[in-house]
């Protein structure tokens, strides 16, 4: 009998080539398997990179790169030391701004 209960590897996922035009901005999402989990997600999208603001868990981080499953090496990322610098950064380039803000702090 054929086991199909298996965990997919990055190597298994076969992107399109083209980046999805989304930037996602992480402000001071200090914990690094919280980061790592949306690397992992930005991965599977195929988001276009993730901007890591203020106190943001950042590579070379190995919990984070344990919990992305190395996709920190595959997903593009800049670093800013604040949000508004990236939020600068972003609408230079023009693109539009959605942000989703948590009330409280919740673990993913």
């Amino acid at each position: 009998m054929k086991n199909n209960n298996r965990q997919f590897m990055h190597q298994d996922h076969h992107a399109s080539g083209m980046p999805f035009p989304l930037i996602l901005l992480l402000d001071n999402v200090n914990n690094p398997a919280n980061v790592g989990a949306l690397l992992r997600l930005a991965d599977a999208l195929g988001v276009a990179r993730l901007l890591l603001c203020g106190d943001t868990a950042r590579p070379p981080n190995r919990r984070l790169s344990r919990t992305s499953r190395a996709t920190d090496k595959m997903v593009s990322y800049d670093v800013f030391d604040d949000l508004d610098g990236a939020v600068v950064s972003v609408r230079e380039q023009g693109y539009r701004w959605l942000h989703w803000r948590l009330r409280r702090r919740v673990s993913i």
